[in-house]
């Protein structure tokens, strides 16, 4: 059975890939592949609890990468890391609901 979570993730993929929309299309292909790796890891399909700790995990390495940009001088990419956050953390906010 597949999780709602993750069904709303590949619906919307295929939706971001339909209007062309490269960040939104970069940013849940690279999140639903950590879910397919974890699941491969795990030997099956991953409950919503799993999909949210790899939303959750995908945030948070995008929240530190922004930190790391805005001191390393590169506001440009710091931006660009901290929406991609905001776009999963949709998601996150979905479930909550």
């Amino acid at each position: 059975m597949t999780s709602s979570l993750k069904g709303r993730l590949q619906a919307d993929l295929n939706d971001a890939r339909r209007s062309r929309d490269k960040t939104r299309t970069l940013v849940l292909s690279m999140t639903l592949s950590e879910i397919r790796n974890r699941e491969i890891d795990a030997g099956g399909e991953l409950d919503d609890d799993g999909v949210i700790q790899a939303v959750t995990k995908a945030i948070k390495q995008r929240r530190d990468a922004a930190e790391q940009m805005r001191a390393g001088g590169r506001e440009d990419l710091a931006t660009k890391e901290e929406g991609e956050a905001e776009l999963l953390a949709v998601y996150l906010s979905l479930i909550h609901i």
